[in-house]
């Protein structure tokens, strides 16, 4: 367990006093509120960027998800794969080498990072 004792961190630093604690709380268990934190930080903090910042990137995601769970509908267990360029081809008349640049998206996104939407955003 990590600690802070309020009483000494209310002291010695002034960017405390917005915090509306005053010391009489005791300690502070830092690793459960880190956790508490990261929740909130994945569920409130990134569903308002992601809104904000790429309001296009909910309806584009929402688009990719149902693609890839109509692939999974066909084939269960697979995955997308993106080719990065055109195929490479090589061969001495007989046999043919292909090469590829592969990249493994995620399927869904917005789950994958941790961000969920509510059904009903306007983006």
């Amino acid at each position: 367990m990590l600690v802070a004792f309020l009483g000494k961190l209310i002291k010695e630093s002034r960017g405390w006093k917005n915090s509306r604690l005053s010391g009489s709380e005791g300690k502070l268990d830092l690793i459960t509120l880190l956790q508490e934190f990261h929740v909130q930080m994945l569920q409130s903090y990134a569903k308002f960027v992601s809104q904000i910042f790429f309001p296009e990137l909910n309806a584009a995601a929402e688009f990719y998800k149902r693609l890839t769970q109509e692939v999974e509908q066909k084939k269960p267990g697979s995955r997308m794969l993106f080719a990065r360029d055109e195929p490479k081809t090589s061969g001495d008349g007989s046999k043919t080498q292909i090469q590829l640049e592969l990249e493994l998206p995620p399927n869904d996104l917005l789950s994958e990072l941790g961000i969920c939407l509510p059904k009903n955003v306007q983006m």
